[in-house]
């Protein structure tokens, strides 16, 4: 992750004197020194930090990668950071604690919706301000998204680490014959034999 930071940098400039001076002529160092001047450059640069350290701006926009975006059909069990462009098919309230007329940070909701693109649907688990963006129709871009396993079967999901925004509407009509979360996993243990 590539972090924006503000840093002071102060160099130093030695301005070193003409000298002339024929071949016979010598001139003494402390002369010399007396004549050097110093000047202090102080500057403010934007800089971004990653695990390997800082590097100057321009070179960290050219670092972010574009988003490469995922097709239904290629998500896996167990896999994170999905980008996807899905239309939502339909969203069911599944749960929600808290009061309506409460406070804003006691409540919780969560839905499962339906979304897909023209490859195939996935169950998506949209959770507290993310339902209300979950809209029948609505094209939604989908950030960082990750595969979590419910009762054996993939449902996608955006944690705080993703994002989930709507976008203009897609022209793509949905696949809805395969639905990847009715899809059942069961997790096998492999015992290697061996050789004799």
């Amino acid at each position: 992750m590539i972090k924006s930071h503000e840093i002071r940098r102060t160099s130093l400039q030695l301005i070193l004197p003409e000298v002339h001076a024929s071949a016979s002529q010598d001139i003494s160092l402390d002369k010399w020194h007396s004549k050097c001047n110093f000047k202090v450059f102080t500057e403010n640069i934007t800089c971004a930090t990653t695990k390997g350290g800082f590097f100057p701006m321009a070179e960290a926009k050219s670092a972010m990668r574009k988003p490469v975006f995922t097709k239904v059909d290629q998500l896996r069990p167990g896999t994170n950071g999905h980008n996807l462009v899905v239309k939502v098919v339909s969203a069911n309230v599944v749960m929600q604690k808290g009061r309506p007329d409460g406070p804003q940070l006691r409540q919780m909701r969560i839905a499962e919706c339906l979304v897909g693109d023209e490859t195939g649907t996935i169950v998506f688990t949209a959770r507290n301000d993310q339902v209300d963006l979950m809209k029948p129709e609505a094209t939604i871009i989908l950030r960082n998204a990750k595969i979590d396993m419910f009762k054996g079967s993939m449902r996608l999901a955006v944690d705080k680490w993703g994002r989930v925004e709507v976008t203009e509407p897609a022209s793509f009509t949905v696949k809805e014959d395969n639905n990847l979360s009715l899809v059942e996993y069961e997790l096998v243990n492999v015992v290697e034999e061996e050789l004799l």
